[in-house]
């Protein structure tokens, strides 16, 4: 069986998924910012990379790991990582179903 991801938060972006034109964890508020021809967007996190650090520093202790920061030294040479995290568009879940007024 097939685990769902959990939303995370609600976008307002083009019909075919070009642009995001706001962002917000409120169903609400996106629809109240949802003009016609957009539509609103659940989105879920995703990790896509990991981001690698390599400085070089004084050494606060000669072999140290910080938990907090993720930075792991070994004399003057300081290794730190973090994942790097985005939001994915899923499915549409808001559409206005208005149409522009028409000027003369």
């Amino acid at each position: 069986m097939k685990s769902k991801k959990a939303i995370s938060g609600y976008q307002v972006r083009n019909k075919n998924n070009d642009g995001i034109r706001y962002y917000s964890s409120s169903l609400t508020d996106c629809i109240k910012y949802c003009p016609f021809g957009c539509a609103v967007w659940s989105t879920v996190k995703r990790t896509y990379g990991i981001k690698l650090r390599f400085f070089w520093m004084s050494p606060f202790r000669k072999i140290w790991y910080d938990k907090y920061s993720d930075v792991f030294n070994i004399f003057h040479i300081h290794v730190g990582w973090e994942l790097m995290k985005g939001e994915v568009p899923v499915e549409i879940v808001y559409e206005p179903k208005d149409e522009p007024r028409k000027e003369f």
